[in-house]
Order: C-alpha cells, then structure tokens, then sequence
C-alpha cells in the first residue's frame, strides 16, 4: 500500500476503502473513526473508464455512495459553488434534490449564479450534515441541463421540503424559474 499526504492509497489489485462501488483503485483516510472516499476525475473507477469506453466516450454518470446519499435526499442546505468572470469562486446556499443520478437545484433566470453557469457550467456542491459536520459529501460537476419545464412545480416541491410550505413562499412573477441538473464527474465523501 502506498500513501500520499496521510491517506492510504491500495496497492493495484487491493481494493481500498469499504465501499467498492468505486472500483478498485479508491482511496482510504487512516485517521481514526472516519472514512474518506476520494475518487477520481470524471470517474469513479476502472469501471467507470470501462463504461465509458463502451459507450463511445459519453459522460458517465458517477453515482453518490450510499452512505451519503441522504445530504442530497434530505432537505439538506448545500453550497453551490460556481465560477465568476474573473475566476474567483463563488459559493451561495442552495436547496437541491436528487433525479435519476443528476444533483437539481433551482433559481431565477438572470442571477449571479444563472449567469456563471450558463458561461462557465463546472460547479461544485458541498453538502454537510447538520448533525455531524465531519460528515460531508463534495460533488464536482457539469450542469448538464437547464430548463424552465416544470420549474414552477420543482420550486414549489423543494419549498414543501424545505419549509414546510405547499408553495414557494418568495415567488416574484416577474422572474423565470430555472432547473438545473448537475451531472456528477467526482465524488468525495467523508464521515
């Protein structure tokens, strides 16, 4: 087994970690009482890359492990983090859902966070669990889609998880609601 900065990385052939869906060349953390996922470029694994062969270079969704899919599934706040012109990164809260694989969050036509993704759609969300803040999950992506179809109801969905409410309780009619769905390319969990 061969190690970078304090994590333990399998030697090939060894599968590292405890979950395997990432194939077999995941990454373990040694520190104690936490688990870290580490997972690579685009891709999960050599079953990822395989996939990927197969299916004639398309993306290949990665999927979000188990053990952290309730931060996307429960009402959980999660950073966005988009690029500005400038390159600097920029991070706003955001509420989100899952979809067939795709990480969806949902905003007006127009803003900071419309505009950067529509000149620049790498994104990142971070979801933390409130209980324990050591437990958090990074996705790195693309948007890849965006679409008012159903925006109206998906903000509407997202007010009932969120707050309790059966509307959207901040509507503006003025503005154009947007979904945007986040094709996940790596996967980083801890906790």
């Amino acid at each position: 087994m061969r190690t970078r900065g304090g994590l333990s990385a399998p030697s090939s052939g060894q599968n590292g970690g405890s979950d395997t869906s990432y194939g077999e060349a995941g990454f373990s953390c040694i520190v104690p009482n936490y688990e870290c996922l580490l997972v690579f470029e685009d891709g999960a694994g050599a079953h990822d890359a395989a996939a990927r062969r197969s299916s004639g270079g398309r993306s290949v969704v990665v999927p979000i492990p188990d053990q952290h899919r309730d931060l996307l599934a429960a009402p959980v706040y999660v950073g966005l983090a988009t690029v500005l012109p400038s390159g600097q990164p920029h991070v706003v809260p955001v509420w989100c859902d899952l979809d067939d694989g795709y990480i969806r969050i949902n905003m007006a036509a127009g803003t900071r966070k419309h505009r950067d993704i529509v000149e620049r759609p790498r994104v990142t969300v971070l979801a933390v669990d409130p209980a324990n803040p050591y437990r958090y999950l990074e996705v790195r992506g693309r948007v890849a889609r965006m679409t008012e179809d159903g925006a109206d109801a998906h903000i509407d969905k997202l007010a009932k998880d969120y707050l309790g409410a059966d509307t959207y309780p901040f509507r503006n009619p003025a503005e154009t609601r947007i979904i945007c769905s986040i094709e996940p390319e790596k996967v980083s969990g801890v906790g």
